[in-house]
C-alpha cells in the first residue's frame, strides 16, 4: 500500500491489515479500527473514539466530555482546566497539588495540607503521622503525641450541652443557660497557695472556726476569784455550730493588787488552745 503525501483522503480502505503511512493530514469518514496508533502530533477527533489497544501520545488535549471504562495512567503532568467528577476509587500513589488563586491543597506521601486565604483572613489544616494542627489567623488546635492545644488569640469557649468554659485574658469563667452558674465538681483538695479549694476544705475550715468559737465561749466562763479569796479554779463548757469545747483554769492573787489567770480548752475538732493572763487593780 503506497504511503499518502499531503492532504489526502484514501477510500475504500476502512480496515488496512498493513502499514498506513500518512506523512500530512489523514480525514476518515467512516469507523476506523485499529491494533495500535502511534501519533507524534496533534491528533483532532469531533466524534467519540473507542479503543480497546494502547494509546500513546505526547500531549493529550480532551476538549469535550472522555469517559474511560477501563485503568488510566499518567505518568506525567495533568493539567485540568474544567471539571473533575469521579464516581469510583481513586487512588493516588504520589503528591496530589490543587492550586486555585490563594487557595492550596497538597497531599504527598507524609502530610496533607489545605490552606484557604482570601488576602485578609486565612485557615489551614495540616495533617501528618503524628500531629493534627486546625488554625484560623492565629488561633486554632492541635494535636500531637496524646495532648491537645486549644488556642484562641482573644478567647476561647468550650461547650457542652447548656454549659460553657470561656477562657479569656480576665480569666476563666463557667456559665450555664442565660449566663446562669455551674456547679464545678472533681477538684481535689487544694495544696498550693493558689490552688483552688472545695466544699470538703471549706467544711473543714468552718468546724475548726466553730470549735475555737465554742472554746473561747468555754474559757469566758470560768469563775474568778470571790471577794475574800486568794484564788479559785474551774470547768466551763462551750457550745457553738455543732462544736463543743472544755476549757478548765484558775486565777490566783498574788498581791492585793495584782492577779493572775490561766486556762485551756479542748474542742471537739481536736484542737487544743491555752490563754494566760495578768491584770493590775487599783
Amino acid at each position: 500500500m503506497p504511503p499518502l503525501l499531503g492532504k489526502s483522503t484514501y477510500p475504500g480502505c476502512s480496515d488496512c491489515r498493513n502499514h498506513l503511512s500518512v506523512g500530512g493530514d489523514l480525514s476518515v469518514d467512516g469507523q476506523t479500527s485499529t491494533n495500535g496508533l502511534d501519533n507524534t502530533g496533534l491528533l483532532a477527533n469531533d466524534g467519540d473514539i473507542t479503543n480497546t489497544g494502547n494509546i500513546q501520545t505526547d500531549t493529550l488535549t480532551v476538549d469535550a466530555n472522555a469517559t474511560v471504562g477501563g485503568t488510566l495512567e499518567v505518568t506525567g503532568a495533568t493539567t485540568l482546566q474544567s471539571t473533575l467528577l469521579v464516581e469510583g476509587a481513586t487512588t493516588i500513589n504520589n503528591t496530589l497539588l490543587v492550586s486555585t488563586g490563594e487557595t492550596t491543597f497538597d497531599v504527598n506521601g507524609t502530610s496533607a495540607n489545605l490552606t484557604v486565604d482570601d488576602g485578609t483572613n486565612a485557615s489551614s489544616l495540616a495533617v501528618t503521622s503524628t500531629t493534627v494542627s486546625l488554625t484560623n489567623n492565629g488561633s486554632g488546635m492541635t494535636s500531637s503525641s496524646g495532648a491537645t492545644t486549644v488556642t484562641g488569640t482573644t478567647q476561647t469557649t468550650i461547650t457542652g450541652g447548656t454549659t460553657s468554659m470561656l477562657v479569656s485574658n480576665s480569666g476563666v469563667n463557667f456559665s450555664g443557660a442565660g449566663g446562669a452558674p455551674v456547679r464545678l465538681s472533681g477538684v481535689a483538695d487544694g495544696v498550693a497557695p493558689f490552688d483552688a479549694v472545695n466544699v470538703r476544705q471549706l467544711e473543714q475550715m468552718d468546724r475548726r472556726l466553730s470549735a475555737g468559737i465554742a472554746g473561747t465561749m468555754a474559757m469566758t466562763q470560768l469563775p474568778t476569784i470571790s471577794a475574800g479569796e486568794s484564788s479559785s479554779f474551774g470547768i466551763a463548757f462551750g457550745h457553738y455550730n455543732s462544736q463543743s469545747a472544755l476549757a478548765m483554769g484558775g486565777a490566783v492573787r498574788v498581791t492585793d493588787s495584782m492577779t493572775v489567770r490561766g486556762a485551756l480548752q479542748h474542742s471537739s475538732a481536736g484542737g487544743t488552745g491555752g490563754a494566760v493572763g495578768l491584770g493590775w487593780s487599783w
